[in-house]
């Protein structure tokens, strides 16, 4: 199999697991899909499938005092919000406490709390759920935990199957979100100029693709 082939395999496995399972979000993807009016879109693509943690919650709560559009996100049928169990609350606390250490945790606990709750959450099912991430501390967690992780291109290719999306539209979605500071995902860099390049096969990929293709977990899928 070459290296095409590969990128395409990968493509369809992430696009399968995005719109088949259950899917964990951080507060990234859905604060951005609120600054730029598209709260709809996620509707669409998630309802039904799309869990936040307590804290994720809590955190767009919070966003919503600066950013009234986050306040969609509260009224949204799109999520449903999930407690902590006290062993989840306790492993999510282990988690900030390796990324940060004891006293910063303690000086500021909020502080990357959602993201902690989010991989505590995916780990409630075996296999643990997919988790849709873009901040960087829970990478390593996540490799080691084989928890599947999503991103906002990933949103953005499916757009093009499922929310009629032109390629180009797709990527000025992402684009957009970019602008207002949403961290760029590796390999999708703006300044990058084979960033759209890649873009456009990993859509072309997901339109090539004959319907019913089997597509199965392959180890490094979701290392991107």
């Amino acid at each position: 199999m070459d290296e095409g082939d590969l990128f395409n395999r990968a493509i369809l496995n992430r696009h399968r697991v995005l719109t088949q399972s259950l899917i964990v979000f951080d507060t990234t993807v859905p604060f951005y899909f609120s600054r730029v009016g598209q709260v709809p879109l996620l509707e669409g693509l998630f309802r039904g499938r799309a869990l936040i943690p307590s804290a994720v919650f809590a955190e767009i709560e919070g966003l919503s005092y600066d950013h009234p559009g986050a306040a969609l996100l509260l009224k949204s049928t799109v999520f449903k919000t999930i407690r902590p169990t006290q062993d989840e609350e306790e492993e999510a606390l282990d988690y900030q406490r390796s990324w940060r250490g004891l006293d910063a945790v303690l000086a500021d606990p909020k502080k990357n709390r959602g993201e902690a709750h989010c991989v505590a959450l995916s780990r409630r099912s075996t296999p643990p759920m997919p988790i849709v991430l873009h901040d960087h501390e829970a990478f390593d967690n996540l490799r080691s935990l084989k928890i599947p992780r999503l991103h906002m291109v990933d949103i953005a290719v499916a757009l093009t199957t499922r929310g009629g999306y032109t390629p180009d539209a797709a990527w000025q979605l992402y684009e957009s979100m970019v602008r207002l500071g949403m961290h760029q995902i590796d390999g999708y860099d703006l300044s990058d100029h084979g960033s759209r390049g890649r873009f456009n096969r990993a859509c072309d990929a997901l339109k090539l693709a004959r319907p019913g293709v089997s597509v199965t977990h392959r180890e490094g899928a979701f290392d991107q």
